[in-house]
């Protein structure tokens, strides 16, 4: 009995071994924008100059993530949870030799990827859109948080949705969306886990959050063939 309870033991550690999501390691992720100590960088990428390669790719036991073939880019140890949605880099490197472009974004997009340099903590939800594509929402252990789409991200001046501000951030009731002139068809509230909990249409700006539970939230706001994913706390 000791050696069957040992052999299902055994069995459910290595079950547990592969408890990442398989898309997490077969999808190519291009970075849409993160934010870093309460400052959004988006990706400058502009008519496919710049940031040309797949912007972070998972392995069995590493990462990496390429801004510049010739030079840029970052590698690392993973460490995936065996039950959670959680990984942890360690025996991290970077090269910047020589930055050819957009060097302060590349700069900053490594400075989240690294902490501090010893270990970085991440959980991460992976989000099946509408359209069937897939978004990745990695966050620091400190709160600090990168958006992944799984195809190559439009230039700024093509994207409508990349200047909507959502406001009051923390909010306890109300959320009021500033699209300016672009019309907003959907709103998908999702937690933590990547679970939906609020699929609405704005009416008036505005959005009641009332209902859900206290905590981290990420709103994603979709017009025609547009998208972008934002961060809110309801308090």
């Amino acid at each position: 009995m000791k050696k069957l309870l040992l052999l299902i033991c055994i069995v459910g550690l290595a079950n547990h071994s592969s408890a990442q999501e398989p898309e997490l390691l077969e999808t190519n992720w291009y970075i849409d924008y993160f934010e870093l100590d309460n400052v959004t960088y988006n990706n400058p990428i502009v008519n496919a100059i710049g940031v040309v390669n797949s912007n972070m790719g998972f392995e069995t036991d590493s990462a990496y993530a390429i801004m510049d073939p010739e030079s840029d880019s970052f590698f690392t140890d993973v460490i995936y949870n065996p039950i959670d949605p959680a990984f942890t880099f360690q025996n991290m490197g970077i090269t910047l030799p020589g930055c050819h472009a957009w060097c302060d974004f590349t700069g900053k997009y490594f400075e989240f990827l690294i902490d501090d340099f010893v270990e970085a903590n991440f959980t991460y939800e992976i989000i099946t859109n509408s359209d069937s594509s897939l978004t990745l929402i990695m966050t620091r252990d400190d709160g600090n948080f990168a958006v992944f789409q799984d195809s190559k991200i439009l230039g700024i001046n093509d994207k409508a949705l990349s200047n909507v501000r959502i406001y009051p951030n923390p909010t306890a009731d109300l959320l009021f969306i500033d699209s300016q002139q672009t019309i907003v068809d959907a709103i998908t509230i999702y937690n933590l886990s990547g679970k939906k909990v609020v699929q609405a249409q704005l009416i008036d700006r505005t959005i009641d959050v009332s209902a859900i539970p206290v905590g981290m939230y990420f709103m994603e706001i979709t017009s025609e063939n547009n998208r972008t994913v934002q961060k809110f706390i309801k308090n």
